[in-house]
């Protein structure tokens, strides 16, 4: 008899410890364990209820329902209507992700990692191989530092003059917010401390970030303690109701809600599909200044002021203007490029005016070998001859932004600047250190099959358990370098490096540290300066 009780209790502690459970303010939830990592995960978690019917188009609404039973989460839920590429898309996307170690209780209070994917608004999905956390929080463990990493879904940046009438702009940054509430609310049930959260995000996710530090004036309703923007698109902030009118026409006349004298009502009518194909119709659509959450331009906040401040890593890629979601390609000639500046400039709703325009072309000569990708010499792309130029000049504005960002949030607080100049493996000299290659280095998935993705070279995975590391240190200690360092599992190349460099903040120095598989390294912030220096002027209005 005993020994039948015993069994059963084995059996019985063996299917718990293959089925985690957790318990959140709403009902109880049961998850995955994943043995080879000795990692719980727990996946498409609702934060808000369902964006459809009334609530579609609208801010996010909290959690109203509660239950008795166990509720699976151990399937990533589908990503946003509208987002590419994605196999499944819903309106019913707002899910949360958590990660984190096996054995881990509530009194444990461990910090946390909450991730936004980058995407340019239009693109992306938290279950992308990709953004896989867990590889961050295996080597938080072996640091002796243990992390939760969370990831979300959210969407929703369609502006018009009557969205704005009924206070429905911003909502994916909205989203963004109401997720962070619901961490507070609950991550403690997963072991984490609510008070020990850094939110981190890459390109339109760096942007999200910028927009929380941002959001309400710079008004701190204790959601997070620090903050990490990978290359941030805030350059590109510039965006108004005005300059989306068209994006929001496209929207209407692809719904058929044309002659509706209520267009958000008639929207709110449509099928799923109707809707999803709606908003595909729009093309691209962006966070835009609403008098409330985001009351003026996000370069004019930061000039004013008006951000909050706390402990921030910020930074860019060497070559991030070379993507091509960013700068016009194609260009051959002097008359087309000023052409192809003007349309992009108005698509981001930069000033275009031609005095911009031919100062832009002052300072970036028609000089292959000035162009990006940079250190590639005087050949020419094969996609257009001066489109080393094109790129030049948008790669400034990411940097300018990120540069101008950093002086400001140095003038209260901690900031720590970053420049990633390593190309991983496998990359193009046509593309250089491009637009999210710092990221296969961060995350870490060895999968061959992911992109961006860290490769073999001994060099490189060097290099990422150093990023690793500093990312790690920062959200478990706000300092890159770390405390309390005894139980670091590096290899010998990063230990050097890591102990090695101290990553000093920006603060009067003005300095970045720049990373490379063969050198990490504190450099002073004169990187390209003139034209970064150009670009943050343009974007200040001062020009």
């Amino acid at each position: 008899m005993l020994f039948g009780s015993l069994c059963a209790f084995v059996t019985l502690a063996s299917w718990a410890y293959a089925h985690p459970t957790v318990t959140v303010v709403n009902g109880t939830y049961v998850g995955v364990h994943l043995p080879s990592l000795q990692q719980d995960i727990f996946l498409g978690i609702p934060f808000a209820q369902p964006p459809i019917g009334d609530l579609r188009l609208a801010p996010p609404a909290s959690l109203n329902s509660s239950w008795s039973d166990t509720r699976s989460a151990t399937t990533y839920g589908p990503g946003c209507v509208g987002s590419t590429p994605s196999s499944t898309t819903s309106e019913d996307c707002l899910h949360i992700n958590v990660v984190r170690p096996a054995n881990v209780s509530g009194q444990d209070k461990l910090p946390v990692l909450f991730w936004i994917f980058g995407g340019g608004f239009v693109g992306g999905a938290a279950s992308s191989p990709a953004f896989n956390g867990s590889f961050i929080v295996e080597q938080s463990v072996k640091m002796g530092k243990p992390i939760i990493f969370a990831s979300i879904d959210s969407y929703g940046y369609l502006a018009s003059d009557e969205l704005k009438k009924a206070g429905l702009l911003n909502v994916g940054i909205k989203d963004q917010r109401m997720a962070l509430h619901w961490v507070s609310d609950n991550i403690g049930a997963f072991g984490g401390d609510a008070d020990k959260v850094t939110i981190w995000g890459h390109s339109s996710g760096g942007y999200s970030i910028h927009a929380q530090l941002l959001a309400y004036g710079g008004r701190n309703d204790g959601l997070f303690r620090a903050a990490i923007a990978d290359s941030s698109l805030m350059a590109f902030q510039n965006w108004s109701i005005a300059s989306q009118t068209a994006q929001w026409d496209h929207m209407i006349i692809a719904s058929n809600c044309t002659s509706s004298t209520d267009k958000i009502r008639c929207l709110r009518a449509l099928s799923t599909a109707d809707f999803s194909a709606s908003i595909n119709a729009a093309l691209v659509s962006y966070p835009v200044p609403d008098d409330d959450l985001l009351p003026k331009k996000t370069l004019f906040q930061y000039r004013d002021g008006n951000f909050l401040s706390v402990p921030t890593i910020i930074g860019a890629t060497k070559d991030d203007g070379t993507s091509g979601f960013l700068a016009p390609t194609g260009i051959n000639n002097n008359t087309y490029m000023v052409t192809a500046l003007n349309a992009s400039f108005t698509t981001f709703a930069l000033d275009n005016n031609l005095t911009t325009i031919n100062n832009y072309l002052k300072i970036y000569p028609n000089d292959p070998a000035q162009g990006a990708p940079y250190d590639t010499g005087d050949g020419v792309l094969p996609s257009g001859s001066q489109d080393k130029r094109s790129f030049a000049i948008f790669n400034d504005m990411v940097h300018g932004a990120t540069r101008y960002a950093a002086q400001q949030l140095a003038t209260k607080g901690k900031v720590y600047s970053y420049r990633f100049n390593q190309i991983p493996q496998n990359g193009t000299m046509t593309s250089g250190v491009t637009h999210g290659s710092e990221l296969g280095y961060i995350f870490a998935n060895p999968d061959p099959s992911v992109t961006p993705h860290l490769g073999t070279r001994s060099e490189d995975i060097a290099l990422a358990l150093e990023m690793q590391s500093r990312w790690i240190n920062f959200v478990h200690d706000l300092d890159p370098l770390g405390t309390n360092n005894s139980c670091e599992d590096f290899s010998k190349e990063s230990r050097l490096k890591l102990t090695g460099t101290r990553w000093e903040p920006y603060g009067r120095k003005k300095q970045n540290l720049v990373f490379t598989n063969s050198d990490v390294s504190m450099q002073p912030d004169t990187y390209r300066a003139a034209g970064i220096n150009y670009a943050i002027a343009v974007g200040l209005e001062l020009v």
